[in-house]
């Protein structure tokens, strides 16, 4: 059964599987609930009685809740959660506890799924010794560079920060990117497009967008099909260096697709999807480098619903001289030290990327020789069930249930808890307030 229950997962988008786990840990957050034990054990996958794969958040032994209007409670218990997911703050009792511990686990989740069972913060032995010291690589995850890659370390990294108050809340990580469908990417090009059209060459706008555009591509045309090549050609000419002339071409063929030659409709594909991954595929890096550039419009009205307030947590952390640096350094052809989506921080290890083989999907295994990820026909552990779970369970037939992590990991994992007494003494909270994470 739990082989079976693995081949009908194999297919689930990543990016699915990640969106409603955050859902289901936001939903915890909005009734002022911390989990303080977020990792892959302790996500579900379930299928509903419609063939709908569901992502579920479990095992709340360790959920604390906030008193009213309070955004942060006192540690004097003791350390809690598993070791290896668990925030520095943990660790620091001058510190208060706040939902980032939260966003920080979630964080190591999405790179442990991205990544087919890899940690930012390393192997098992040493992770959270990485985790006080703020060490931690995304090598993995950088070294296959694709629009999607890109997007998922600047939000990963902003959630995995040594500082709690820096981490993103879990409602402006819904609004990343990483999850944007096709269709809302193209349709953030299209908006960039017509907000710059009629700019000067020395606006504001238009420079940040051309300053690091060679990063994106320094001759455009070169990464387009001859047909497209051939089309353009025909209505007027494109300063093939330029970003804007870039999202010009785009926006361009988009507004006349239904009159562009045959060939040419086959090589975009259809709209939304096929047309924007025809761009994306082609310039990978060009979603994260509009959307660094455009957090100057956020509160535009066009581009407020792209850039949540707590936006500029993914966009302004950029160290440009320094990337603008490594970049001359490397060459055109050359690997950047740095992921082109946000920069190696503070305490961060800087890493040159390498070749690699795209992942797929999460469970698909990775053919490198330092793979832990098991095979589709390791056995999966189960999440352990409370008595009233058991008693509605034998009243009603519930869907078989699968976890996010393999088994190997979660036995040698050691959950921390506190002694005899519990945990509840975590009710003991200061009257003063902190500002949400």
């Amino acid at each position: 059964m739990k082989q079976e229950i693995q081949r009908e997962l194999a297919d689930v988008p990543k990016v699915d599987i990640l969106r409603q786990a955050t859902e289901g840990l936001l939903h915890l957050h909005n009734n002022n609930i911390i989990h303080r034990d977020i990792k892959p054990h302790n996500i579900l996958l379930t299928k509903s009685s419609k063939g709908l794969v569901k992502a579920m958040i479990s095992d709340f032994g360790l959920c604390k809740k906030l008193k009213l209007e309070h955004t942060s409670m006192s540690k004097v218990s003791g350390i809690v959660g598993t070791e290896g997911w668990q925030a520095a703050e943990l660790y620091h009792h001058e510190h208060r506890i706040t939902y980032a511990v939260d966003v920080f686990s979630m964080g190591c989740v999405y790179f442990y799924v991205l990544t087919n069972g890899k940690h930012p913060y390393g192997d098992k032995f040493h992770r959270q010794n990485n985790i006080l010291m703020g060490e931690y690589n995304l090598q993995e995850l950088a070294s296959v560079d694709t629009s999607f890659n890109i997007a998922a370390l600047n939000l990963i990294e902003s959630m995995i920060q040594l500082k709690a108050t820096v981490r993103p809340r879990l409602q402006v990580v819904l609004s990343h990117p990483m999850f944007w469908n096709n269709e809302r990417q193209l349709q953030f090009f299209m908006d960039v497009s017509d907000r710059i059209e009629k700019e000067d060459e020395t606006n504001d706008v238009v420079q940040r967008l051309e300053r690091y555009g060679p990063r994106v591509s320094r001759n455009w045309q070169n990464e387009i099909c001859s047909f497209l090549k051939e089309d353009l050609r025909k209505f007027r000419s494109y300063r093939t260096s330029s970003i804007r002339d870039l999202l010009r071409a785009l926006r361009n063929k988009k507004h006349h697709y239904r009159e562009l030659p045959p060939l040419v409709k086959e090589s975009l594909g259809d709209i939304p999807n096929g047309y924007a991954e025809y761009w994306t595929k082609r310039f990978p890096r060009l979603l994260m480098h509009i959307y660094n550039a455009m957090i100057c419009c956020a509160e535009e009205s066009a581009f407020v619903t792209y850039y949540p307030m707590e936006a500029h947590s993914f966009c302004n952390r950029r160290l440009e001289e320094e990337l603008d640096n490594d970049f001359i350094i490397a060459g055109p052809g050359g690997f950047l030290k740095h992921t082109t989506s946000t920069p190696t921080l503070q305490m961060s290890p800087r890493t040159i990327r390498h070749n690699s083989a795209s992942v797929d999907n999460w469970r698909q295994v990775n053919n490198s020789t330092n793979s832990t990820t098991p095979s589709p026909s390791t056995p999966i552990s189960h999440a352990p069930i409370s008595a009233n779970a058991a008693k509605k369970r034998k009243k009603k037939k519930k869907a078989p249930l699968t976890v996010l992590a393999p088994m190997e990991e979660s036995d040698n994992e050691q959950q921390q808890e506190n002694g005899p007494g519990g945990d509840n003494n975590d009710d003991a909270e200061d009257d003063r307030e902190m500002s949400p994470s």
